[in-house]
């Protein structure tokens, strides 16, 4: 017997339901499966043709990999074709390219961007763009500011071709622009974009964007004053998850918020500085014995009885956690880095280079005072040399690099900085000097204003693991030409660019005062 047409057309009807459900739920697995590319990032794909035998033979030798560029300008790092190897993007006044990890041109393209801040010619690292996944979709971005200050632009990465354009408030001069995770996406996406103003002013002003769905719409934005020109005069923002929420904090100079904006904490370089400033930050995970994050500042040119360094850290509800005082009569904490220089004590250690260039001293993740001295001689004289922590062997520890400081302009070129790797432990040099050469004209980066003062690669090197080989590679630049220098030999040391983590506090980059 027939069932009753009603119950026939029901039925009909819920199989219909069941496979539109099915088909609905099979398209949103692999939407989420595509958002998670960037926040998970993938394995890397086969050891591209131009690293097959980077790391034959045996190790502890300084090697190079090096392309050339068709034009000078700053670098971005990110995978910007998701193939689990790092890609770069060098930026300069017009013109943009991308290049993949064996030097292949990507994409070239005419772009104006912030490039020249009148403010002060000399710190100008303002245009490195970020590279990362702005809207969720699976596909990366480039993000950078227009050459008005006031325009944020996303770009396709595989292309260079915008796809989103953002009009930014007019009442700022954006100088970064960065990605944050939220927290309430999948496995931890950064989607977040935030900007950020230039530094020097007595107030600073940051938004968040929100690009999902692809209908650009601001969050929030926040204008703080911080009391003094010149309190956000070097550092670079930062992200991180100070509480292990999921969600990125925002760390912008002195100034901490939450992700949603709030304030977390405004540190106090005002009335304890000469100069009303922080010269570096780093926010990091340094007291394993607290819970969250720790940040570590260097207060610029502190006054007497002031303390050289300051930290705060999550559940402080504001306040510092510690201050440490130089123990020279030099009190100036030029810059400072942070590593575990001491394997086996407590946490993380921080490494202060002292404002004279010859007086480094070393906190523990307490800040209490393990050396009063410490510096092995780099080679070269001058006032000395900038500090940057570096995995840069296989054995436990960070090693220590030294970029010469204070580049000149010889007969109309830029001359690159030295460099050499450091033991703190056996306090002796693993590397011979490397790197260095004549650039190009510092006219092509600044023009006419205070052309003979301005060298563009004053400290230029970042130290990230772009090879994947779970030690840390310098990336430097210059000369129509990018050279990456690397440790020789095969390691097994445990991968770090696939961590999201590692990756986010490596993006936003400064080889001078703070770097990553």
């Amino acid at each position: 017997m027939p069932l009753p047409t009603s119950l026939y057309s029901g039925e009909r009807t819920m199989r219909q339901t069941l496979r539109s459900t099915f088909f609905i739920f099979l398209v949103f697995t692999f939407l989420c499966a595509a958002a998670r590319s960037e926040a998970i990032p993938p394995e890397p794909s086969p050891l591209p043709e131009c690293l097959a035998a980077a790391f034959e033979g045996p190790g502890g030798e300084v090697r190079a990999h090096s392309f050339a560029i068709d034009f000078n300008g700053r670098p971005a790092v990110g995978d910007l074709d998701n193939d689990g190897w790092p890609d770069y993007v060098i930026s300069s006044k017009e013109r943009i390219a991308a290049y993949d990890v064996c030097g292949r041109k990507i994409w070239d393209i005419k772009a104006g961007t912030n490039w020249e801040y009148p403010g002060h010619f000399f710190w100008n690292y303002t245009t490195y763009g970020y590279v990362g996944d702005a809207d969720g979709d699976g596909a990366t971005e480039f993000l950078h500011i227009g050459s008005d200050w006031r325009t944020l632009f996303v770009r396709d990465g595989r292309s260079g071709r915008v796809k989103y354009s953002y009009a930014l408030s007019r009442d700022e001069r954006w100088m970064y622009v960065f990605l944050a995770r939220r927290g309430d996406d999948q496995d931890g996406a950064a989607t977040r974009i935030v900007v950020a103003s230039a530094s020097y002013d007595p107030t600073v002003s940051l938004a968040s964007i929100d690009l999902r769905g692809g209908c650009p719409r601001l969050e929030w934005q926040q204008r703080r004053a911080v009391h003094s020109q010149g309190m956000f005069m070097y550092p670079p923002p930062q992200t991180a998850d100070l509480d292990g929420s999921r969600g990125d904090e925002i760390f912008h100079g002195a100034l901490a918020l939450r992700g949603n904006g709030e304030l977390l904490w405004l540190a106090d370089a005002n009335s304890r500085t000469d100069n009303r400033g922080i010269h570096a930050f780093t926010v990091r995970d340094i007291d394993p014995s607290r819970p969250g994050l720790e940040a570590v500042y260097s207060l610029y040119n502190p006054l007497p009885g002031e303390p050289s360094i300051i930290a705060h850290g999550y559940g402080a509800g504001g306040k510092e956690i510690w201050e440490s005082h130089s123990p020279h009569r030099n009190r100036h904490p030029h810059q400072h880095a942070v590593g575990d220089f001491y394997p086996g004590s407590e946490g993380q250690e921080i490494l202060v280079r002292n404002g004279d260039g010859y007086n480094h001293w070393l906190l523990n993740c307490k800040g209490e005072l393990l050396r009063r001295g410490w510096r092995v001689h780099p080679g070269w004289d001058g006032d000395g040399e900038y500090v940057q922590a570096v995995e840069w062997d296989h054995r436990a520890g960070t090693e220590v690099l030294y970029v010469e400081r204070h580049m000149k302009v010889v007969r109309h070129r830029a001359v690159r900085p030295r460099l050499r790797v450091v033991s703190p432990l056996e306090q002796v040099p693993l590397t011979p000097i490397f790197g260095g050469g004549r650039m190009d004209d510092p006219q092509e980066w600044v023009g006419e204003s205070r052309k003979g003062d301005f060298n563009p690669y004053e400290a230029a090197v970042l130290v990230i693991d772009l090879f994947n080989d779970g030690r840390e590679e310098l990336l430097t630049w210059g000369g129509n030409q990018v050279a990456i220098f690397y440790n020789s030999g095969s390691m097994p040391v445990p991968r770090r660019w696939n961590d999201q983590s590692y990756r986010m506090f490596k993006k936003i980059s400064c080889p001078i005062y703070s770097p990553r």
